[in-house]
């Protein structure tokens, strides 16, 4: 995770802007679900933080190029 993101996510949780508060976790690839590890490694750090995330889910509409 880069050292930016940490940052904002302790700032955020200092001043308990994120407690309680939806929030998005997404990625973009190429490949279906490529990103699954880092949004359940960021999903892992908001836990403490006490922000609600949405479920882990893969895109239903990928479909591989023939």
């Amino acid at each position: 995770m880069p050292g930016s993101t940490k940052n904002l996510i302790d700032w955020l949780w200092r001043s308990d802007q994120l407690i309680g508060k939806p929030v998005a976790v997404i990625g973009a690839s190429t490949g279906p679900c490529a990103t699954r590890i880092a949004q359940s490694q960021l999903r892992q750090m908001l836990l403490p933080v006490g922000a609600w995330s949405c479920p882990l889910r893969c895109p239903s509409s990928h479909t591989p190029e023939s």
